[in-house]
């Protein structure tokens, strides 16, 4: 049996164990950010919801290590200089130093795209949104993935999603109504 402070020590320990592996900022963000998506989907307009987003990834991207946001950066600088695969590097070895973040998924996501790999795009989305089924960005671009290989039901169903979380996004309704069309025919 355990004395009271030999227990009381482990449990510290086992705290101070917690503190030092977590991430800086791991969790601090979660309540702010679901306040932040019930406000862009309730948002008064699209000037209003594009302030939101903004706001939205800021939080999502403040959880990051510094490391890994400086690999993610590089990794951005790569795809803007088309260099998928540099990308795709940086960003796999983001993701083994921080494999639960959802964002680093979705950038992953779009370096396999970038690259050509749709169906290891898809697949990260999966993992983005596994984790965080809020994240429009990453509705978004499974949207425009699924869109561009021509599996339009599936284009529909992410964009439905992108609408019930940002319902003001710029072209959102039309695009909605163009992809319903294109994976259902026309309306009665």
């Amino acid at each position: 049996m355990l004395s009271p402070a030999l227990l009381l020590w482990v449990l510290l320990l086992w705290v101070l164990l917690l503190w030092v592996v977590m991430p800086p900022g791991a969790h601090a963000g979660e309540a702010p950010l679901q306040r932040l998506v019930g406000e862009l989907s309730q948002a008064r307009g699209a000037e209003q919801a594009t302030e939101l987003e903004l706001e939205i990834e800021t939080l999502r991207e403040s959880v990051l290590q510094p490391t890994v946001r400086l690999l993610m950066r590089r990794a951005q600088r790569e795809l803007a200089e088309a260099h998928p695969n540099g990308a795709l590097e940086d960003l796999d070895d983001a993701l083994d130093l921080q494999p639960d973040d959802p964002v680093l998924w979705r950038e992953r996501a779009t370096a396999k795209a970038a690259a050509g790999d749709l169906d290891g795009a898809v697949s990260d989305l999966g993992g983005a949104l596994s984790r965080d089924p809020s994240d429009v960005l990453a509705w978004q671009s499974l949207a425009r993935i699924e869109e561009g290989r021509g599996a339009w039901p599936a284009a529909f169903q992410a964009w439905q999603h992108v609408m019930s979380l940002d319902p003001k996004i710029e072209g959102g309704a039309k695009r909605l109504d163009r992809l319903r069309r294109r994976a259902f025919g026309q309306p009665a």
